[in-house]
């Protein structure tokens, strides 16, 4: 269907310039054809048979056309996709390149259906200015040519192509004329690269510009910021103009004009806010604070996780951040380091750097921040992690003849017991002693049953983090009762008189 298509387009594209063909001034000037665009196959679709038709049928009326390959080679050798990447530089050097006077582009926007459709579009440029100097576009369908009688009606796309065509182009002829070489010169900002864009004062900074000309190149390029020029060299191997300067000692925004110089007449062009850079001397300021943890003893500490919110004082650009993690006598644990922003909230805990829990015991938290001109500040916290509740040691004494249960947290834990219950057992289950209580260390009497050598502990507590221990069954061993040394009675006398 689509190849009746084309031949039925290419017979009715003849036959109209043939009647106005007269008049068209294209006629006698070299035409270069971009490939016809596709709409209907995608954004970068294009149709090349489509193409070949509308080329053949102008080379049939005797206007003077750019070959196919030549249009494609110059399009792959500036990574021209199609048209809609398409500039008036690159119109004016294609008219360079190619030697031709216009550049005709053409899209067809709809095509098919279950009620036939046709949707085109063409346009032409002037090569020498890079301006369209000539536009049309239309559709059109079954439905809307409907005759009388429905007699010669079209019944597919290919029959609404001649009566389309004939609308579009019946306005061309007389209206493309090849335009004067413009006054001003023509150019192709490829971009400008500061690097670093963010500086402190006095640093240096190198600039990077690709740019490229239609005709003679200028004598001199410069780049200008805060009253001070630079001039900018040419690479003879890349092209790429470069130069360097020191970056103004004020803290500010400077933005950066480019500076083009032609001929003896120094003409000169400039392009303003090309780019820019910043000088930061100042560090932005860091504050943390941090939630989800309790003050005991005038130390923050948690048993579960903590909220470190990070605050930035001064809000700049931030290029990066890292995190440390320190033991209380100042051993660097783990360090971690991230592009980008600090986040607004983090959460930690308590692990290392390679994601396992590091053990209960004060830790020094310190995060830092750098902007992009290199300025660092930094915040640090002091914080104790308790996980686990205090362990108890059991054990009984005999003090004066009498037996007492001691019980004492074991050293490793900064906060102890803030309450707790506990029942001595006899060897045969028999209940010695019960207690509640809220600190330790602890000595409390009881009464043993003679003749066993065993007793058991049960305790429950809690410290004051909210870490629970329970100890069922805890066995303790009495210790033997020595026997007490009597001594030996002595008579009393009194002299006798």
């Amino acid at each position: 269907m689509l190849e009746r298509l084309y031949l039925v387009f290419g017979q009715s594209l003849i036959l109209l310039i043939a009647l106005f063909g007269s008049a068209l001034s294209v006629s006698a000037q070299r035409v270069a054809l971009l490939p016809m665009a596709d709409y209907s196959r995608g954004l970068d679709g294009i149709n090349l048979p489509f193409t070949q038709e509308v080329e053949k049928a102008l080379t049939d009326l005797g206007v003077e056309m750019i070959q196919q390959e030549q249009v494609l080679r110059f399009m792959a050798e500036n990574r021209l996709r199609s048209f809609s990447y398409l500039d008036s530089f690159l119109v004016q050097k294609m008219g360079k390149d190619l030697k031709c006077a216009v550049v005709l582009i053409g899209t067809v926007t709809e095509i098919g259906g279950r009620k036939p459709v046709l949707g085109l579009t063409f346009t032409a440029l002037d090569a020498v200015s890079g301006s369209p100097v000539w536009s049309e576009t239309g559709a059109t369908s079954i439905v809307e040519q409907a005759r009388f009688l429905a007699i010669g009606e079209p019944q597919t796309e290919q029959d609404l192509a001649a009566p389309l065509i004939g609308k579009l182009l019946r306005h061309l002829g007389g209206t493309v004329e090849a335009g004067a070489i413009p006054n001003e010169r023509s150019y192709q900002l490829a971009g400008m690269q500061l690097f670093p864009a963010y500086v402190r004062g006095r640093e240096k900074i190198e600039a990077t510009l690709k740019i490229s000309f239609l005709h003679a190149e200028p004598t001199m390029v410069a780049v200008e910021s805060n009253q001070r020029r630079t001039y900018l060299e040419q690479d003879p191997e890349t092209g790429i103009y470069q130069g360097q300067w020191r970056a103004p000692q004020r803290d500010g925004f400077y933005p950066l004009d480019l500076i083009l110089e032609w001929g003896a007449g120094r003409f000169v062009e400039r392009v303003e806010n090309i780019s820019s850079f910043q000088v930061i001397n100042q560090p932005s300021g860091l504050e943390i604070k941090v939630k989800k943890a309790l003050q005991l003893d005038n130390q923050l500490a948690f048993r579960s996780h903590i909220l470190i919110l990070p605050k930035i004082l001064d809000i700049k650009p931030m290029a990066r951040w890292a995190l440390d993690i320190r033991t209380a006598k100042g051993v660097l644990l783990t360090t971690q380091e991230y592009e980008g922003d600090m986040p607004e909230r983090m959460v930690w805990e308590g692990r290392g750097g390679d994601g396992y829990l590091l053990s209960d015991g004060k830790y020094e938290i310190t995060l830092h921040v750098w902007d992009l001109a290199g300025n660092h500040s930094s915040d640090s916290f002091m914080v104790v992690m308790q996980r686990h509740a205090p362990q108890i040691k059991a054990e009984t004494l005999v003090r004066q003849g009498k037996n007492l249960l001691q019980v004492t947290s074991l050293p490793g834990t900064f906060f102890s017991f803030k309450s707790w219950s506990l029942e001595l057992l006899s060897e045969h289950g028999e209940s010695l002693l019960r207690q509640n209580g809220q600190d330790l260390p602890l000595v409390l009497e009881f009464v043993p049953v003679v003749g066993e050598e065993k007793l058991f502990l049960n305790f429950t507590g809690e410290d004051r983090l909210g870490n629970r221990l329970e100890k069922v069954h805890m066995e303790i061993t009495v210790p033997e009762l020595k026997p007490t040394e009597k001594t030996p009675q002595v008579d009393s006398w009194v002299q006798d008189f």
